[in-house]
């Protein structure tokens, strides 16, 4: 799944889901930025950047086993 916002604005995702008993989640959530943290710069002849910084959590969800 992807969402993204444009023009740039805050997003929150809201999503359900039903894990069955003794069901597990695994998944990574990446954000992409279109600025980084903080100042690169490089200097030469024919060098292009474009600016992005992401940021990867990765979660996993054990529902209770009776």
């Amino acid at each position: 799944m992807r969402w993204y916002s444009f023009p740039p604005k805050s997003l929150r995702p809201q999503l359900k889901l039903r894990v069955p008993k003794g069901g597990e989640l695994e998944a990574e959530v990446t954000a992409t930025f279109l600025e980084t943290p903080i100042e690169i710069q490089c200097e030469g002849e024919n060098k292009h950047f474009i600016h992005r910084a992401e940021i990867t959590q990765e979660l996993e969800l054990h529902r209770n086993r009776p």
